[in-house]
């Protein structure tokens, strides 16, 4: 019996369920109470305020959602409707998404602004939640991916932030990577990848603000999340993890992490909520997939057979499987 219906509807479904799921997650990321928790667990020049503080004194309202292109030379969008937002609760946002449709959008998904404290100097941030492939089979090492966006929101500051030679005023610009789907040497991890120099002769002893630029920093969630030594990896993980109901979620959130569930949070909370359960089984099923082909090749059968046998083990159409075997194996065609 031919399966080609049945991948047809499992490929709608995982359309749907992550344009969903990919909302609600930019939703829940616009809380400021949220972000302050990950400026204060990432960022040194946040770690040693209180989450009030940062909330309320430092996030500035005017977060853009999925609206910016990363590249210079993608213009395109369509509006999308105004987010729904409670000015003491979340920065004002849009909804807009970038015309192409490929797996990361290649816009800045979360942007805002933040005053650093005990200054009246501004930083500029990028948050993204990866979700809708594993770090490790991304096909590029993320860090890469992080500094680039960081180097693309430098860029940008030119005839808004400064002009001509004014370098002095570059605001610092972070990029921060939520990361569901790790390899477990990986999980339950924060890695921050900045600007360090290194004095190769002399005595000399640079100053940080003159160097001090950018920073990419990626957050590995675990399934074991609720095991972590690290409170944000708790936070997020009770958020985007799906091993909990939206009730036991509501109390963590609650109890450990003092944030009141709002008819906003809840309504937010259980919307994503809903999409989670499938969005992660999906990626488990990849990964499943992804590891079957790479032991298929191990074992020394040939691309066109292992095509095949996946579409037989995981009742995937030929398309679907040809797909999963090239990428894997980095071919162009199977």
């Amino acid at each position: 019996m031919p399966v080609s219906s049945t991948g047809f509807k499992l490929t709608l479904e995982a359309i749907q369920s992550k344009a969903q799921y990919d909302r609600q997650a930019k939703s829940i990321l616009s809380f400021k109470v949220l972000l302050a928790w990950i400026l204060k667990s990432c960022e040194e020049e946040f770690k040693d305020c209180t989450i009030s503080f940062i909330e309320n004194q430092c996030i500035e309202n005017d977060l853009l959602i999925g609206q910016e292109a990363v590249h210079q030379n993608q213009t395109e969008y369509n509006e999308g409707e105004r987010l729904k937002t409670d000015a003491n609760l979340q920065i004002d946002g849009r909804d807009t998404e970038s015309s192409m449709i490929d797996e990361g959008r290649n816009t800045f998904d979360i942007r805002f602004t933040a005053i650093v404290p005990g200054t009246d100097k501004t930083v500029e941030l990028f948050i993204n939640i990866e979700f809708q492939k594993r770090s490790f089979d991304l096909g590029y090492p993320l860090p890469k991916r992080g500094l680039y966006y960081c180097a693309r929101m430098i860029s940008k500051q030119y005839g808004t932030v400064f002009v001509h030679s004014e370098y002095g005023k570059l605001r610092k610009v972070y990029s921060i990577w939520i990361c569901p789907n790790t390899e477990i040497q990986e999980a339950d991890s924060i890695i921050s990848y900045r600007i360090a120099p290194k004095v190769c002769h002399g005595t000399v002893n640079p100053k940080k603000e003159e160097y001090d630029i950018l920073d990419t920093t990626i957050i590995s969630l675990t399934k074991d999340f609720k095991s972590s030594n690290h409170a944000v990896i708790r936070l997020l993980g009770t958020i985007f993890m799906p091993q909990i109901t939206l009730a036991e979620k509501e109390k963590i959130l609650e109890d450990e992490f003092q944030i009141p569930m709002t008819e906003e949070w809840e309504e937010t909370l259980g919307d994503m909520s809903n999409w989670s359960d499938g969005i992660f089984e999906m990626g488990e099923k990849e990964g499943e997939i992804i590891g079957t082909v790479k032991t298929y090749r191990k074992m020394g059968v040939n691309p066109k057979e292992i095509t095949e046998l996946i579409m037989s083990d995981f009742r995937l159409d030929k398309e679907a499987a040809e797909k999963y075997v090239a990428e894997t194996l980095g071919l162009q065609t199977v």
